[in-house]
């Protein structure tokens, strides 16, 4: 997730090494990887098979509440976007939503927020993005999750430029460009995501 290639190649080598499992554990742990590994590299049909693969197993499994769940599901969705195929990330979104809600924890309704104001970004459904955004924004904060905080702050910054509101956008950006120099993340190399500027 900080966009190092090499140490994502390496990690996936030792996992890998395991072998193949039937254990539901080892095989999300194994198909997260990958995963990951396709979306930071670019590789979105790869990224979006494991990560939907992993989503699936987990939930059906376990419900919302474990790691692999958490990493899996919204990489399912940003892949699904990245491929344009609104419907299959609109299942995925769905998933959250359709539990109970006293079984979604408060990550995963910040996640529910921002993916489905990046959806809604895809669909050119203007007035649905910014308020999912912020909202996501800040329950991160209140959370302290600040890998997803700058996250959402990048995909906020990144829609507001490209509807023109560049001032609103570089503040947003220069905020999350701070935070991933704080825990040595190379933004260019996020999934989905450009080069922060310094504009």
């Amino acid at each position: 997730m900080r966009g190092d290639i090499a140490e994502t190649r390496r990690q996936l080598a030792v996992i890998t090494a395991l072998g193949d499992t039937d254990e539901v554990w080892g095989k999300a742990s194994r198909l997260t990887a990958q995963a990951l590994a396709a979306s930071t590299e670019g590789r979105h049909e790869q990224a979006l098979e494991h990560a939907t693969e992993a989503t699936h197993l987990m939930h059906d499994a376990y419900g919302l509440a474990n790691e692999y769940f958490r990493q899996a599901w919204p990489l399912a969705i940003e892949s699904a976007i990245a491929l344009d195929r609104a419907d299959h990330a609109t299942s995925l979104i769905a998933l959250v939503p359709a539990a109970p809600p006293g079984a979604v924890p408060p990550y995963l309704h910040a996640q529910h927020m921002r993916c489905t104001a990046l959806l809604a970004a895809h669909a050119g459904r203007a007035s649905d993005v910014e308020p999912g955004l912020r909202a996501a924004i800040d329950l991160f904060a209140t959370l302290g999750y600040p890998y997803w905080h700058a996250r959402a702050q990048h995909d906020l910054g990144t829609w507001l430029a490209r509807t023109g509101r560049n001032p609103d956008a570089q503040a947003l950006l220069r905020d999350a460009r701070a935070t991933y120099r704080q825990l040595g993340i190379e933004a260019v190399g996020i999934p989905s995501l450009g080069a922060v500027t310094d504009a």
